[in-house]
């Protein structure tokens, strides 16, 4: 049986991969990275078309560079990609 999802958040959420290969160990894992600076941009338009108050991208940046702890809110973080895939592939080799 093949089963799909495509859910950004899973690399990103700090808890998600080890409750993944805690319910499916012999998963495959795919992973598309999008380049960072773009993906950063997309997803403040998106906030911003759902008309969350977001602020400037700029505002959001140094909210990021001040904040420690991630958010779901988290533009630029996200396109941080060496400690998520660290992580990942901790637990799925």
């Amino acid at each position: 049986e093949i089963i799909g999802d495509i859910t950004p958040s899973y690399l990103y959420v700090p808890q998600a991969i080890p409750r993944l290969a805690q319910l499916l160990p012999h998963a495959r894992i795919v992973v598309l990275l999008r380049n960072p600076i773009e993906r950063a941009v997309s997803h403040h338009n998106h906030d911003l078309s759902k008309q969350r108050e977001v602020g400037t991208l700029a505002d959001r940046l140094l909210h990021e560079l001040r904040s420690s702890q991630a958010s779901r809110m988290d533009a630029f973080r996200r396109g941080l990609y060496a400690e998520q895939l660290k992580r990942l592939l901790s637990f799925f080799p």
